[in-house]
């Protein structure tokens, strides 16, 4: 149940939404404060604690206000936990409030745990236990890069690695996926099969022609995939290791 929002000095309001917990009988009840309110934050939360009641609150506007952590220092002092944050506009952008978490990002340093649940929720982790026990063609490669996509908004990704890139950057990796999704499914199942051939000239630019990229798009790609396929060939021979570690649920480093 969600109720118009109000200021907790105005008196009518919050008679009007005392009743209102008084004909619902709520499990939990929760306080939206926007983090631009900074320190007020504090105060609203004591002062619907003492007229109306509260469990906890949820903080909004994290993304986009540099007096974040002030709402929720505010609501510390005022006793009321923290529920959730929400760091967007989407679904993904809404999620429990981790003290632990939250302060490694602003410090920069990763959050492997939170990476890890989001490559599970994506079947990340499954792909990369597949593409250990196969060849690893471009159909691999596109496998792994899809997955990656389906994790979350890059810029939630580059956060969750402790990494702040300028929004250009994260902007220009979104492009670069879209590319390399078109340039995918222009080939044929026998280039995706044996990446050798495309080593013709001839393919190239029909595939740049069929994904209205350019051929020195196609290049990139296909770079990116030799890049990828020569780490796949050390992870092949370290896969003991690599299988122990993801069993212990830890991302396994491969130099």
């Amino acid at each position: 149940m969600d109720t118009a929002g109000r200021s907790a000095l105005d008196d009518e309001l919050m008679e009007e939404l005392r009743r209102v917990k008084n004909v619902l009988i709520p499990e939990k009840t929760l306080l939206v404060v926007p983090a631009d309110m900074g320190s007020v934050a504090g105060k609203e939360a004591e002062e619907f604690q003492r007229k109306v009641g509260i469990d906890g609150v949820i903080v909004t506007k994290m993304d986009s206000s540099g007096k974040g952590g002030g709402a929720l220092t505010a609501c510390a002092r005022a006793g009321v936990p923290v529920y959730f944050i929400g760091t967007g506009e989407h679904l993904d952008d809404f999620e429990p409030f981790d003290p632990r978490r939250f302060l490694g990002r602003i410090l920069g340093v990763p959050d492997i745990g939170a990476l890890l649940e989001r490559a599970k929720e994506s079947g990340a982790e499954e792909i990369a236990r597949q593409i250990l026990e196969g060849p690893f063609d471009i159909n691999a490669f596109y496998m792994q890069l899809k997955a990656t996509a389906e994790m979350g908004p890059l810029d939630k990704i580059f956060s969750m690695l402790g990494l702040s890139p300028p929004p250009e950057v994260v902007e220009e990796a979104r492009k670069k996926f879209k590319k390399y999704d078109a340039i995918y499914k222009s080939m044929t199942k026998y280039e995706r099969a044996h990446p050798e051939v495309l080593k013709d000239p001839s393919r190239i630019r029909r595939i740049a022609r069929g994904s209205g990229t350019s051929e020195a798009d196609v290049r990139a790609f296909l770079r990116d995939y030799w890049r990828a396929e020569k780490i796949f060939r050390k992870m092949r021979r370290r896969k003991g290791y690599i299988e122990r570690m993801l069993a212990k649920g830890k991302f396994p480093v491969i130099r």
